[in-house]
């Protein structure tokens, strides 16, 4: 069973259960972390916490464990539910595309993207929503490197043409 920790008023709290939680109705921008999470993060923005009820925001207090983080929960794109978005269509497509115009450079880096995608939702699915978000936004940023070197070799097989 996961035990969940909280922030109210710069104090931390916890372990508490799920069900705990629930009754507790914490302020919105409390800060939560259980074991998975990378670091402490508002409790409105925690997908694992939907079902919980939430009073209204008060003044953020901030981290009180002194983990400083750089990262930034809305650098992640969501599916409709709530979930990060996979990229796989896309990733199979970059693959296809790598495979076809003998990518050398861009195949791995597709393949890999897909190998992301596909981590997106298994670790969704396990609980680890924060790794989930940053194998989707891991998957993005390949896709778009996957993309520009697509470009590039187009563009470089058209100049080969030309001369």
């Amino acid at each position: 069973m996961r035990a969940y920790f909280y922030e109210l008023d710069g104090v931390e709290n916890g372990p508490i259960t799920y069900a705990e939680l629930m009754r507790l109705k914490i302020p919105r921008d409390s800060k939560v972390w259980y074991q998975g999470l990378g670091m402490w993060v508002r409790a409105d923005k925690l997908p694992a916490l939907k079902e919980v009820p939430l009073s209204s925001a008060r003044n953020s207090v901030g981290i009180s464990t002194g983990q400083a983080s750089s990262f930034n929960i809305l650098d992640a794109d969501f599916d409709i539910d709530g979930k990060p978005k996979n990229y796989r269509v896309f990733s199979i497509v970059a693959v296809v595309l790598s495979l076809i115009t003998c990518g050398i450079f861009s195949a791995p880096i597709a393949i890999t993207a897909l190998v992301f995608s596909f981590l997106v939702d298994s670790k969704y699915r396990e609980g680890f929503f924060l790794t989930s978000e940053n194998f989707s936004k891991y998957a993005k940023y390949m896709l778009l490197a996957v993309g520009c070197l697509l470009i590039l070799s187009m563009g470089l097989s058209a100049l080969s043409l030309v001369f």
